[in-house]
Parts: C-alpha cells; structure tokens; sequence
C-alpha cells in the first residue's frame, strides 16, 4: 500500500507495454497517454520493444524508457530478466500492465518473487479467447494464467461497463476491478488546427465532410456508411464527401463496394496519415462517424471503447458511433454524440442528416463533447484517478 504523504515523491511506477508508440494502434496510444499522465504525479519507467523510430520518440518523453529486442520469444525472455533487475534493486515499487499478456503473466511471476503488486487494463478483444489467427490461438493456451494473473492483481482497470462484465464473468473479483475509461491528449487534439491544406488538397472547399479515422477492419462500420450514403444521406445532402482515413485488411472490399455503390466521387481513401496530421483531419470534418459493430464469432472485432471518438470530440466535433462493445462509454448519447443501431441504415442516414441538417445543434454537440474531455478525459484526470485508485487499495 501507498501513503498519500509519499508518492509524489518516491513512488515508482513501471508501465509495461508491448504496443507503445511510435507503433500506431488504440492500446499504443492508451500506454503513452497512461505513462505521460502518471509521469505528472510520481516517476515513471516504460517498458517496451524496439520499433522502427523509437529513439526519436523516446527523446521526447519526459521518463526513462526501456526498449528490449523486438523478436518472439526473445522479447519476452529479456522482458521477464529486465523485470526481476526493476523489483530486486527496488528501482520500481508497482508495475501498470497495459495488457494480460505478455506483461501479466511475467507480472505475475515477478510478483510471487518478490511481491510487487501490479495492475492490469482491460480493454475489450486482447482479454477473450478464440483462435481466429496464430496469435490469438497462442494467447487461448494461456487462458488458466491468464485468471490467475487478474485475480492476483492488486487492481485490473477496465476501460468500458462492456469490459469490466467480461472480467467478472471471468470470475475476477468485482472488488478488483476499477472502471476508468480512456483518455485523450485534449491539448494536441483541440478546434484550433488549421485544416485549409486538407481541403485544397482534397477539394473539400464548399463540402459536407464525413469523417472515419480507424483501421479499416470489417467490424468498422465503414460499409454501412457507404449504404447509408448511397440510401439517403447524397439525395439530401448532394454535396457531402466521405473521408476515409486508415490502412487495413478491407480496403479492396470498401473499394469494391463504392464502386458498385457509384459513390466513387463522394468518397476519399486517403490511407495512411502521419501522427502530426490527424487533428488536422478531425478539424476539417463536420461529423465523425465510426459505427462500429459486434460480429457473431469474432471476439478479435471488438470496439472495447472507440479512442478516436474522445479525439474527434476534443476538436469540437460531434460524432457517431454504433451501439456495441465499450461504445457508450466513449460517446454519451444526445451530449456528445449520437449512439445508433450499428446495421440499421435508415437510423444510420437519419442520425448523418440530423447533425449536417442543424449546424447549431451539431456545433453544441461538439461543444459538450470538447467540455469533456477537457474536464474529464485528459490523459492528467484519467492518470489521477488512476493513481488514487492503487494507493487507496
């Protein structure tokens, strides 16, 4: 246990990530966004592996990061040494798991050894069990460890209400589970970006811009948006464009699908965009929109909480997102958002053409949305909640 009086001043943290920046990706940018709260209010060491730009990165961070060979297996050996070195010369006192694994189980492990106590984050697909790739039938082997690991822990943070019913159903102790959701960097991603380049170099000038920043994965949503355009939303609307940002496994089928939906000049593919430029995007948009969906027998599909609603949000946009997984605690309906039935395409279009049919009421959606963040969600509340979560157990 933690006293109030000390851990400012001594208390040590690790925060244990194998998906940490400059890797892309929602649980990346929950790992930095956790470890630069946390660094506010006690000292902070991060734990990952080496990617392509990661001394670059880390020069930026105000803590030590510690980066370790980026192969299977391997990776996981030096983890587990480089954790005993951390508890047996006291340099850390409690280590935050990003995910179960690999870092809950050496967690684990490490605290039988010399009783560290840690925590694990929940976020929704890494925590389920199928064996859709190679990976994830891997992970299934651990399942038993896997329990263990969370009941053992001093605390496991859910990121959604969806989440923290998955770990009970588990069988984790209610009592241990702490629900705090994601958060947002509210100073990076702000209504103040300037956002003209993207419309010269797109020819949005004159446009109702739609938005979707996401990995262009099946459970997405973007295929229904596509439908709703073609059913409702261009007649109403002949100006709107559909801009589609992210790389990923159904780009070929999105394509496919405008082209049969004759949508080829609505909708933009811009793939890929550097980190740098995304507020940009959310700015010159007039809705965010990812209607993300549960698929029958995809655990891997999941929206465990849907961090690009809380970045569009934090740019004054309003948003849209599918009623499924941990989406309602990112988007509170009628506040900051609109939920809708995911497959539904007339609730779909009808939710579109509210918000670009009523500027004022769009524009107070995305204010409410801001507020948010800016009072609740920055990456400085959700680290503060976090850190008198552990000491109060």
């Amino acid at each position: 246990m933690v006293s109030e009086k000390t851990y400012n001043n001594s208390f040590k943290i690790l925060v244990f990530s194998p998906d940490y920046p400059p890797r892309i990706g929602g649980i990346a940018a929950y790992s930095n966004g956790i470890a630069r709260g946390l660094s506010i209010h006690c000292k902070v060491i991060v734990l990952a592996p080496r990617i392509s730009g990661f001394r670059a990165f880390d020069r930026k961070q105000p803590y030590r990061t510690i980066r370790v060979v980026n192969l299977p297996v391997m990776r996981e050996i030096i983890f587990l040494f480089t954790l005993i070195w951390l508890a047996s010369t006291k340099k850390i006192n409690f280590i935050y798991n990003t995910v179960w694994f690999p870092c809950g189980i050496i967690s684990l492990a490490v605290h039988f050894l010399f009783g560290t106590p840690y925590s694990i984050a929940a976020h929704a697909s890494e925590i389920l069990d199928d064996e859709i790739t190679l990976k994830r039938k891997i992970k299934k082997k651990f399942k038993k460890l896997k329990i263990l690991a969370l009941k053992k822990a001093q605390l496991n943070f859910s990121v959604s209400h969806f989440t923290k019913d998955k770990l009970i159903h588990m069988g984790v102790p209610p009592e241990k589970i702490v629900l705090i959701p994601n958060g947002v960097d509210s100073k990076w991603f702000h209504p103040d970006t300037n956002s003209s380049w993207i419309k010269q170099r797109y020819g949005l000038e004159g446009k109702r811009v739609l938005l979707t920043v996401a990995r262009l994965d099946k459970h997405k949503g973007h295929d229904f948006v596509l439908r709703a355009l073609r059913s409702h939303i261009v007649e109403k609307f002949p100006n709107v464009v559909y801009l589609i940002v992210g790389e990923g496994p159904e780009r070929k089928n999105l394509q496919k699908l405008a082209d049969y939906l004759d949508l080829n000049e609505k909708v933009i593919f811009v793939g890929l965009v550097k980190d740098d430029q995304i507020p940009a995007f959310y700015n010159c948009c007039d809705v965010f929109i990812m209607p993300s969906r549960e698929i029958e027998g995809r655990a891997d599909l999941i929206e465990g909480f849907g961090i690009a609603y809380l970045e569009a949000n934090a740019c004054a946009k309003p948003v849209i997102g599918g009623r499924s997984g941990g989406t309602q605690d990112a988007v509170i309906d009628g506040q900051t958002g609109l939920l809708v039935d995911p497959t539904n395409i007339r609730t779909l279009s009808e939710a579109v053409c509210k918000l670009l049919s009523d500027n004022e009421y769009a524009s107070l959606i995305g204010r409410q949305g801001r507020k948010r963040t800016e009072d609740f969600l920055s990456w400085e509340k959700i680290s503060e909640r976090v850190i008198h979560s552990i000491i109060r157990t």
